[in-house]
């Protein structure tokens, strides 16, 4: 994109933000209950995002018009919070590092080639595959997540495919095999998100799983990289020495330091979870939400299951879900 056509889409970006931020402050002044059933508000405010490419907060708004549970008034006051910082950011953008200018542009909508990411140096690594789940989008279409740790490394990446057509997703990836990979992360404040530059033939290597030792020191982390990336909504990790549980019909892990977080998931791989591990401590790996964890395998005995495909959101009928 050339310098000309940047500046005038960061304008047209932070045009769109200011009337964000002043929309946000319409809404809480009136009440969060005018949002509800009122759905020319949330199509009024996405279009005119999408007018000012901020395609993705435009995403964002559709997805919070779609939450109908008890506490939706707590998560959209929480998200607003997140929109409102994201606003402010576009006020001074000029004194951002320039990092998390990126940061702000990719959250509002920008959008970056991954045939131009492939022209860059990758990062070559064994990576262990600890994550494989499906979900499906605002637009109904398939989506993929694959979390991998490097051995060499010991970093998350995080491979995010998108399914439009219903012809299915390229490459296996199977919890607890290593893939022998090149890959290049996205530009980010708190880069995850990768593309596989070159993919070679697997080779037999041992497992290792670089873990925090308990919830304490994963929140630290977490608390981290949230200063890097506020807009940070999920967060990889893998936390030893857990005891899953059941109590007053919701799943919990219990730590080395009895300190207790409540657990995201469907019944199937709860139970499976719970099945795993026979009250004894064993390995999780999931994805942390602030709140909740999201759990997507458990390692225990030398062992993997797989929590991701019991977790998964059914595709739309017309898709051929397809699980490789």
């Amino acid at each position: 994109m050339h310098n000309k056509s940047k500046a005038e889409r960061l304008k047209l970006m932070s045009s769109g933000a200011e009337d964000l931020e002043q929309w946000i402050f319409d809404i809480i002044r009136q009440g969060l209950a005018v949002l509800d059933g009122e759905s020319k508000l949330w199509t009024d405010i996405s279009a005119r995002m999408v007018d000012a490419k901020l395609g993705g907060l435009a995403h964002k708004l559709r997805y919070l018009e779609q939450i109908k549970t008890d506490d939706w008034p707590e998560k959209i006051l929480e998200e607003f919070g997140r929109l409102y910082l994201l606003t402010q950011g576009f006020k001074n953008f000029g004194q951002m590092p320039e990092l998390l200018q990126t940061q702000m542009q990719l959250v509002g909508g920008l959008t970056v080639r991954k045939k131009d990411l492939i022209e860059e140096d990758g990062i070559s690594d064994d990576w262990l595959v600890l994550g494989n789940w499906q979900g499906v989008n605002i637009d109904q279409a398939a989506y993929r997540k694959v979390w991998m740790q490097g051995k060499a490394t010991q970093e998350m990446a995080l491979l995010m495919d998108y399914d439009y057509t219903g012809a299915g997703f390229e490459g296996a990836f199977k919890i607890g095999e290593s893939v022998k990979a090149e890959v290049v992360y996205y530009p980010a404040a708190f880069p995850l998100r990768v593309v596989i530059k070159h993919r070679y033939p697997p080779e037999k290597i041992s497992t290792q799983i670089v873990t925090y030792k308990n919830v304490q020191d994963m929140q630290g982390v977490f608390a981290e990289a949230l200063s890097q990336n506020p807009w940070l909504t999920v967060f990889p990790c893998a936390i030893a020495q857990v005891i899953p549980l059941h109590y007053e019909s919701k799943f919990y892990l219990v730590d080395n330091q009895k300190y207790k977080i409540e657990l995201e998931t469907k019944d199937q791989a709860a139970w499976s979870l719970l099945s795993m591990s026979g009250g004894k401590p064993v390995v999780i790996f999931g994805e942390w939400k602030g709140d909740r964890l999201f759990p997507l395998s458990v390692f225990a005995e030398g062992q993997f299951a797989d929590l991701g495909k019991p977790n998964s959101v059914e595709a739309p009928k017309r898709f051929k879900k397809q699980w490789r």
